[in-house]
């Protein structure tokens, strides 16, 4: 299937993250520190975008995140989500690939304080999504159980493969690496 993959990068990753379920204070600070950073050139990505954010540096981003959970006082339990997409190496454009972050963000994230960036410093260009747990305009914090993410997964992936599909990239041959889905919901 397709040009994208969603990932979700949670407890059971495989990945040495400290405290990858983001329930510690610090989640937010350490999170949108990683995401602004294109670790294969250690430098600050070139492309990202965000939504109910100030984004004019990471400290003021993490400030307004932690403001609106105080606001709601849902300071407690998980802090973020933590959503990558990942296209096929054949996509080599970050643009488009930064035009599909807004389009999803516009798309799947209303009413949620959101960044996004993109990640060039591997093979496959990739997306990070940070979602505040918090809605911004009802408090209420984001849930999903297993059935309800694999809809979203599926739902996120074809809106990637047919925006890329109109931009007139062909099909690849095969499925680029499936990456193991963890029920965290």
């Amino acid at each position: 299937m397709g040009f994208a993959k969603l990932i979700i990068r949670d407890k059971y990753s495989k990945k040495g993250y400290a405290d990858t379920n983001y329930k510690n204070k610090d989640a937010a600070d350490k999170l949108v520190r990683y995401v602004f950073k294109d670790h294969g050139k250690g430098k600050q990505v070139r492309f990202y975008g965000g939504l109910g954010i100030d984004m004019v540096t990471s400290e003021r981003a993490v400030r307004q995140i932690k403001k609106l959970k105080k606001m709601y006082r849902k300071s407690d339990g998980r802090q973020m989500y933590h959503f990558i997409l990942s296209f096929d190496e054949r996509i080599k454009n970050p643009i488009e690939v930064y035009e599909i972050g807004l389009r999803i963000m516009d798309a799947f994230f209303y009413g949620w304080q959101m960044i996004f960036t993109v990640h060039e410093d591997t093979e496959n260009l990739h997306l990070h999504f940070i979602l505040n747990s918090v809605n911004m305009l009802t408090g209420y914090k984001w849930h999903m159980n297993g059935a309800e993410f694999r809809e979203f997964k599926n739902k996120m992936e074809n809106y990637a493969d047919d925006y890329l599909k109109k931009k007139g990239h062909r099909e690849p041959y095969g499925d680029f690496e499936d990456v193991a889905i963890s029920e965290l919901f």
